[in-house]
């Protein structure tokens, strides 16, 4: 910016040589005269320096007996001067510089910093509800207002930084990654609850905490069998049930289960082969409108397209609304080959990998892989059984029986 105003004002570079150099700046400095990019040589001295200081600097030299004069004439003013003459010119060059000056006036980029659980999207969302998007005037946008919008929006935001430099708009956002647990849990149902298989599995662990075990270690169980019946039986001295309560189950069971893989891959494959051609198209935006530039056809049968986006500024902070998108296309050929036993294994067990930590993100831990591969006519098969131990389990609603009446109460109401 400081560059820019002295484009504007404009500026000279000059050359100073005499007896008192030393006291010639001691006398700028005294009456506020601002000097730059000072180079010294021998006895003489280079440097810049505004264009209405120079003029008012010739008692100085006078009074030091130097020498000064200008080696360079820079700025806006000169221009003026070089090209009155050209008042075409002239006019573009106003035309360009209002043109620049509208613009700034707008937010032509907005960039979100420091979020991680908040995606990008959905803050760019939430601005565009609160009517703050690409394009929206400067004057629209309240800072202070909008962070605190943010901040309650946001339950787990705890600070946010709104700032407008040129035409960017920054948004910083700090997050509160430690989630609170309620002090006090939940019921998610009150009605009675069984524990069910939802698989075959052999048990290999069970604690019960509330309602009544139905298996034990070791047992081998069947998809709908119950584990934990949320139904508790209330006995008599004889060991009779006369009564029952009920409750939603609770325990907590490790079980051994067993899922089944398979995987082909085929003995023929296509690999793209690169021919080494490529064309460059450059195309023109204007935020999300296509301008043009080039709009020559692909001749090439298959291709692959890479695009590039560049937004244009002229300083650091000050975007324009303008893009430039460079597309290349690079062709290619599909060739038929072979695929050896090898490329096939190293294939399935990348394959198998990502099977295994699907199953691992589910909170399943592997204890044995057993995969064999054979070939078929046009596949390799490979197909195999992964054991894994997990957490065991499923609710469903506890069946209600009648409650059981004693033999005395039967024989009188008989009568």
């Amino acid at each position: 910016m400081t560059a820019l105003l002295r484009y504007l004002s404009g500026y000279v570079r000059v050359e100073l040589t005499g007896y008192a150099t030393e006291r010639f700046f001691n006398l700028c400095t005294n009456h506020n005269i601002y000097i730059w990019d000072l180079d010294h040589r021998e006895d003489t001295y280079e440097f810049s320096m505004k264009l209405k200081d120079f003029f008012t600097i010739r008692p100085f030299v006078k009074k030091t007996k130097t020498s000064i004069h200008v080696v360079k004439k820079c700025g806006f003013p000169f221009l003026l001067y070089r090209y009155r003459k050209r008042k075409l010119f002239l006019f573009g060059f106003l035309l360009g510089i209002s043109i620049v000056y509208g613009f700034s006036c707008y937010v032509w980029n907005i960039q979100i910093c420091g979020n991680s659980a908040l995606s990008e999207d959905t803050i760019y969302r939430y601005l565009e509800e609160e009517k703050i998007h690409v394009g929206t005037a400067k004057r629209e946008v309240d800072c202070e207002k909008l962070e605190s919008l943010i901040r309650q929006h946001f339950s787990n935001v705890i600070w946010t930084s709104v700032r407008l430099e040129g035409t960017k708009l920054t948004v910083d956002v700090k997050e509160n990654l430690i989630t609170a647990e309620p002090d006090e849990k939940e019921e998610e149902e009150e009605s009675a609850k069984d524990i069910v298989s939802d698989k075959k599995a052999t048990i290999l662990q069970i604690i019960t905490r509330s309602g009544t075990p139905q298996v034990k270690a070791g047992d081998k169980v069947k998809k709908g069998a119950i584990l934990v019946s949320g139904r508790i039986d209330i006995l008599n001295d004889a060991k009779e049930v006369v009564d029952y309560r009920y409750c939603k189950a609770d325990a907590d069971i490790l079980a051994r289960t067993s899922y089944p893989y398979e995987t082909r891959v085929s003995k023929k494959a296509q690999k793209k082969v690169y021919t080494g051609k490529e064309k460059v198209h450059y195309s023109f935006w204007y935020h999300r409108k296509y301008i043009g530039f080039s709009g020559r056809k692909i001749s090439y049968r298959l291709y692959e397209k890479e695009t590039e986006k560049v937004q244009l500024r002229i300083f650091k902070n000050f975007y324009l609304p303008f893009y430039l998108q460079k597309d290349t296309y690079k062709e290619y050929q599909l060739k038929e080959y072979e695929v050896k036993k090898a490329e096939a294994k190293a294939e399935a067990a990348k394959d198998l990998d990502l099977f295994l930590s699907k199953l691992e993100e589910k909170g399943l831990q592997i204890t044995e892989k057993n995969v064999m591969m054979s070939t078929e006519k046009n596949d390799y098969v490979f197909q195999g059984t992964i054991l894994t131990e997990e957490k065991f389990g499923v609710y469903q609603d506890t069946e209600v029986l009648e409650v059981p009446k004693e033999e005395g109460i039967a024989e009188n109401e008989s009568e």
